[in-house]
């Protein structure tokens, strides 16, 4: 058993565990598990790591070619820089090969073991009781509903009178330094609004009033031709 937890609600106990089998004995044990729930709900998945592990072990043989040659070449080498030059690379190649074993002991496990997540749970209380709970006559449900609505509501309601009531101070002080501010703005316009309807009409009466030089000016008689 890898892992387990337990949880229990007014209606259910249950539990989850996490189970590690040898895969020659899954089938067994899944078997084994019908015949004490026939309707045990399953979904099982596999994993094909054929490919992989194929393709690791290609890799481990490479990295082991590299890691004799460089074994060689250090007990050739004559200068000290070559020497910690070959030393640094054989010090990356033995650290892949370690990652691609461990990383194949890891898969041979997999294979070796299965995984199974399991949950079980209980009903608690009667059969009566909780086919009541689950179902129930419809008015007792719809009257459920409406007292739930009716407690949503009502909550609304109360936020609404609290956030009503923690602004007023502020209305107030806003009512009071604004509306003198808006009657003196309101005043303003209308005084320039009269300014303007009188400047029009003086313009107008200003406009239709002849000048005194084209009232006294004669009309001139047409010139005859002899």
């Amino acid at each position: 058993m890898l892992q387990f937890n337990e949880s229990v609600s007014a209606s259910e106990k249950s539990g989850n565990l996490s189970i590690k089998v040898p895969a020659g004995g899954f089938q067994s044990f899944i078997d084994r598990l019908e015949k004490i729930s026939p309707a045990l709900q399953k979904n099982l998945q596999g994993q094909d790591v054929t490919e992989e592990f194929v393709d690791l072990d290609a890799r481990l043989k490479a990295k082991q070619v590299a890691e004799s040659r460089l074994l060689s070449l250090m007990e050739k080498a004559s200068k000290t820089d070559e020497l910690v030059a070959f030393s640094n690379e054989l010090g990356k190649v033995q650290e892949e090969i370690e990652r691609i074993k461990g990383r194949m002991r890891y898969l041979e496990q997999n294979v070796a073991y299965s995984t199974i997540e399991l949950r079980i749970f209980q009903k608690l209380g009667s059969a009566e009781v909780i086919n009541g709970q689950d179902r129930g006559p419809l008015l007792q449900r719809a009257g459920s509903a409406l007292n739930g609505t009716y407690a949503v509501l009502s909550l609304v309601f109360q936020w609404i009178v609290i956030i009503l009531a923690g602004a007023l101070p502020v209305l107030i002080l806003a009512l009071v330094i604004g509306l003198p501010v808006w009657f003196l703005r309101r005043g303003r316009k209308e005084r320039l609004s009269d300014i303007r309807k009188r400047l029009e009409a003086e313009n107008k009466k200003t406009m239709e009033t002849p000048l005194p030089e084209e009232m006294s000016r004669e009309p001139e008689a047409p010139n005859k031709q002899e």
